[in-house]
């Protein structure tokens, strides 16, 4: 993302919403067509909403140098769906494998041609996903600590 801090942004509004939509078509899933109006869309809302956007360092660096305040993973008993883009340019996919593997039964799903963002035509897929996941989560519970939550791991 260093190429982001480069990058040269006319200070007005065009000049921002261009830059955003050229962050988005940089993170986004070389799978799927980029949605150039979904991209210009969310920009807009961000900033409309006051967000700090993609060319907020003082956003952008609590991001990036915020250190994990949560409990330990291995520490969690709740059923996990991982989700991850193979082609992800931010956080790269070995990173969702350590968290699924840090999980106790965690499961991982690496979506092959996503990048860091979820296309639309992807929905259908990433719906089918949590709803499998919930099923499996309410079959586990329901038959007691015996069963796990991912097929072929016992507890």
């Amino acid at each position: 993302m260093a190429w982001a801090s480069r990058l040269e942004v006319p200070d007005t509004d065009d000049g921002r919403v261009g830059a955003g939509i050229a962050l988005a078509r940089r993170i986004s899933s070389p799978g799927y067509p980029f949605d150039e109006a979904a991209a210009r869309r969310t920009v807009e809302r961000e900033m409309a909403s006051g967000g700090g956007g993609f060319d907020d360092a003082a956003a952008q660096g609590r991001q990036t140098a915020a250190p994990w305040s949560g409990g330990r993973l291995a520490d969690l008993r709740t059923p996990t769906l991982v989700l991850h883009g193979a082609q992800d340019p931010v956080v790269r996919p070995s990173a969702a494998r350590a968290v699924a593997r840090a999980v106790p039964a965690a499961r991982l799903v690496v979506l092959p041609g996503v990048g860091h963002d979820l296309p639309e035509a992807l929905w259908p897929r990433l719906t089918g996903e949590v709803r499998a996941h919930v099923d499996l989560a309410a079959v586990s519970r329901a038959a007691g600590p015996r069963v796990s939550a991912r097929p072929g791991c016992s507890r």
